[in-house]
């Protein structure tokens, strides 16, 4: 695992390239944040082949994790203290790990390449004085943030470093809205178990053909026809064991929940003992407010099979709740 995981508040002072590397270049970042210059290097070109680093921005980013990053300090905040900061690509629902695709580090052209993608937000973020967060390992002693990319499904001597929740990326905030960036390696492999370690069938990223959300085993066929399809979030009244998830089956044959359970992000439960779904049709699940909940400033839940399996998971934000009504979810 990374030693001192967590997030960095600040503003971009300024990027430079490095381009005498030709092994392993990165893009440095500095971020002003309490009147102190943090060094941030963002890996650019992966020390073994294939040497293209997985690269993806979402321009119109929402997600729960923005809420806990409105009220953050200027500053590092490691997770140790703070785990409702950490980030994981593969289980907290923050994009589609398939848009992840291959870019080269430097090309001829514009806007084609790493270097040319960071100089542009470099640029935007300081001619509009955008908040930036980055999300990293802090090396001890020093105001340098490195690991800003996947941190898990590793193997050899980056294996050391696997570990969930500890996904690095970055996150601007122009005005109102957020755009983020993420990056990972090809080498690294998908789906991981609770320590961050590919399983033995695991596959490179871009070759994995299986639920990219889902840890092996592969579901079975009737653990994938179950989905979260909706929530009743924030009831009229107390929310207090007044809040309802809605469980869609979406095969013929019905189906009992025997040693399922729901999850949220805290790691709280919800079993579904004793509960049977029924071919194509709705199975509503109460919530006690003693485990998984549902804050209305937004939330991740996922719905976990009696082999430990997430067949599928959910988020929400707090734009999305309305008072009295149900969340449908788009990811279905």
């Amino acid at each position: 695992m990374l030693a001192d995981f967590g997030v960095l508040k600040g503003t971009v002072y300024k990027g430079e390239e490095e381009r005498h590397d030709s092994q392993s270049p990165h893009f440095y970042w500095t971020v002003a944040a309490n009147e102190r210059h943090w060094t941030v290097p963002v890996n650019i070109k992966s020390s073994k082949e294939p040497y293209n680093v997985l690269f993806h921005v979402e321009t119109d980013f929402r997600h729960p994790i923005l809420e806990d990053l409105k009220i953050l300090k200027t500053g590092f905040t490691g997770t140790k203290k703070h785990p409702q900061l950490g980030i994981d690509f593969l289980r907290s629902e923050l994009f589609d790990l398939g848009k992840l695709k291959p870019v080269p580090f430097d090309k001829p052209g514009s806007l084609n390449d790493l270097f040319d993608f960071f100089k542009f937000y470099t640029e935007k973020a300081s001619r509009e004085k955008a908040e930036v967060f980055i999300f990293g390992d802090k090396i001890e002693g020093k105001d340098i943030l490195h690991d800003v990319h996947m941190n898990q499904g590793n193997d050899g001597y980056f294996e050391k470093f696997n570990g969930i929740y500890q996904d690095g990326a970055i996150f601007f905030r122009f005005s109102n809205v957020w755009t983020s960036i993420f990056l990972a390696f090809q080498t690294q492999s998908v789906p991981t178990d609770s320590n961050g370690h590919p399983f033995q069938h695991s596959k490179p990223i871009l070759q994995a053909e299986i639920d990219l959300s889902a840890p092996l085993p592969k579901p079975e066929l009737e653990e994938c026809d179950v989905v979260i399809l909706g929530a009743l979030v924030n009831p009229k009244g107390k929310d207090f064991g007044e809040e309802i998830v809605y469980l869609f089956n979406r095969e013929e044959a019905d189906l009992s929940l025997d040693g399922w359970k729901l999850e949220d992000k805290y790691g709280k439960t919800r079993l579904l003992d004793n509960l049977v779904i029924q071919g194509r049709s709705l199975c509503a699940v109460s919530l006690d407010g003693k485990g998984v909940q549902l804050p209305n400033k937004g939330g991740v839940l996922s719905l976990i099979t009696p082999r430990n399996i997430k067949c599928h998971g959910v988020s929400y934000t707090a734009a999305e709740v309305t008072g009295g009504k149900i969340l449908i979810f788009k990811n279905i």
